[in-house]
């Protein structure tokens, strides 16, 4: 009997690998971007987004318009930074940004952008969810071309190491990274 329960959780755990060290298919890179651009790039511009990250309650932090706050446990942040706790304000806004990505169906909890000095969204990306310890996959999107993409169209860009480019559509990017 333990012979088989480790052979069933042995194909479970294999199951759930599957696909680990692959980035998205190129069909869900299509759906995914396209429920990005609906639910949440807006949210991100209005905001005035530069950095978003939520660690499940753990450590959440946001850099926008109003200001840079962290909100966690003690393991957040750096014991040589002074943390701006967030207020009610702040944690609707996180929140807000928060559902939108919910809504998209896209399996991200770091968000990065890029605001010009008039308030204007330059990029936006949107690191992925996986279970890779080999690498990143990154989805970007740059309407004004403001990122230098060495690698587009898959190359190895400036060398060993550098982000590869892919482009999904239009203003959308899947970037792959070595996972550091």
């Amino acid at each position: 009997m333990r012979r088989i329960m480790m052979g069933v959780v042995g194909a479970m755990v294999s199951a759930a690998l599957v696909g680990c060290n692959s980035p998205p298919s190129p069909e869900r890179r299509i759906r995914d971007v396209a429920r990005l651009e609906a639910h949440v790039v807006s949210v991100i511009d209005d905001l005035g987004v530069r950095s978003y990250l939520d660690e499940r309650s753990t450590c959440d932090s946001i850099l926008y318009a109003r200001g840079e706050f962290r909100d966690g446990d003690e393991s957040c942040g750096s014991p040589t930074e002074v943390d701006v706790p967030f207020d009610e304000g702040v944690r609707n806004d996180f929140d807000r940004i928060g559902a939108a990505i919910e809504a998209s169906g896209v399996d991200t909890h770091r968000v990065d952008a890029s605001v010009s000095g008039d308030g204007h969204l330059q990029h936006v990306s949107f690191r992925l969810e996986d279970c890779s310890i080999e690498w990143n996959w990154v989805y970007l999107y740059d309407p004004n071309g403001a990122v230098a993409r060495p690698g587009a169209g898959g190359s190895k860009g400036n060398g060993a190491g550098a982000p590869t480019y892919t482009r999904i559509n239009g203003d959308w990017w899947l970037v792959t990274e070595i996972d550091d």
